[in-house]
């Protein structure tokens, strides 16, 4: 369990990082759907992933003030729809796979506070998973 102050700063920083992420994911559905061409493809991923991340914040600003124990739960549900993002953009540019899968593994540990086994075992389990889908 992490201490109460560290706690109380992940709540804060997935409040505000889902609530950033929510409207880019939604502004770029928009633009993807309006602009046609290629970008039309990733519409529904942009999508899915605003859903997700504007549930994780109402859930944040809602249920975890009253449950607390949800908090890693939601953070790490933010950072696995982070991962599995970058993970389905590099497969679709096959020509330059890592490029936007490994920018999400190096900055998403660096958003919230966790024990360093947990987030070392998330980062396995989401290099395993990059490299099978896409290598």
């Amino acid at each position: 369990m992490l201490l109460p102050e560290i706690r109380k700063e992940n709540e804060v920083l997935l409040k505000l990082f889902s609530l950033l992420a929510a409207p880019i994911f939604f502004i770029l559905a928009i633009v993807s759907i309006t602009s046609g061409g290629f970008a039309t493809v990733n519409s529904p991923t942009y999508l899915i992933s605003g859903i997700i991340m504007l549930l994780v914040f109402l859930c944040a600003k809602f249920i975890v003030p009253k449950h607390p124990k949800f908090t890693m739960l939601l953070i790490y549900i933010f950072e696995i729809v982070l991962y599995a993002f970058g993970i389905y953009i590099s497969m679709l540019h096959a020509d330059k796979p890592a490029v936007s899968a490994v920018a999400f593994l190096l900055v998403s540990p660096l958003l919230f506070y966790d024990r360093p086994v947990r987030l070392s075992a998330l980062l396995a389990a989401v290099i395993a998973v990059f490299c099978t889908m896409v290598l």
